[in-house]
């Protein structure tokens, strides 16, 4: 169900184990109320009938800050296996075409920019600082001072659901990103 504009997500999410493995996918761009709307139909019918092997996968997921993807598997329960994978990947690459964006660009980072170059402001919510930005506008924002070694980025390497929920926002400077600080 829709819990709000910004984030969305099945029910069963929530009740996953820390243990449970993820897959994250970042868009290019924040998606549309319609996108969202269309998300929930799509990934609540795809994790429904996913399956590895003919076994059903006691899978999950979730939309965060209208720009995240997380799909979830409890793998204590039944193990995804490469052709499980496949189909999730096949999944993303029609989301992908449909809305006219990309969710496997690796060269890029999710961060919650300071409040003076947020759009709007940051009265309206953190949703409003956050932003999907490439390696090379992550450059430029550092040398612009408009990202610091303190804003925080998004994990988009945690490999289960407890990792993600524990450690979703870190520092830039404790990232993998630091060797892009100008002192480095």
């Amino acid at each position: 169900m829709i819990q709000s504009l910004s984030s969305i997500a099945a029910p069963t999410f929530e009740a996953h184990s820390e243990q449970a493995r993820i897959w994250i996918y970042q868009s290019t761009k924040p998606f549309s109320e319609a996108q969202l709307l269309e998300l929930e139909a799509r990934l609540t019918h795809f994790v429904a009938q996913w399956q590895t092997h003919g076994k059903p996968l006691v899978a999950s997921w979730s939309v965060l800050y209208a720009r995240i993807i997380v799909l979830s598997v409890e793998e204590r329960v039944v193990a995804v296996s490469g052709c499980a994978i496949d189909s999730s990947v096949a999944l993303m690459r029609q989301i992908e075409k449909d809305f006219e964006l990309s969710l496997f660009e690796r060269k890029l980072v999710t961060v919650q920019m300071e409040d003076a170059f947020a759009e709007n402001g940051a009265e309206d919510g953190t949703e409003n600082r956050i932003k999907t930005l490439s390696l090379e506008a992550l450059k430029q924002a550092l040398l612009e001072k408009k990202v610091t070694p303190n804003t925080l980025v998004f994990n988009a390497l945690a490999a289960t659901k407890g990792e993600l929920m524990a450690q979703m926002w870190q520092p830039l400077a404790q990232t993998w990103l630091k060797r892009f600080l100008p002192s480095h």
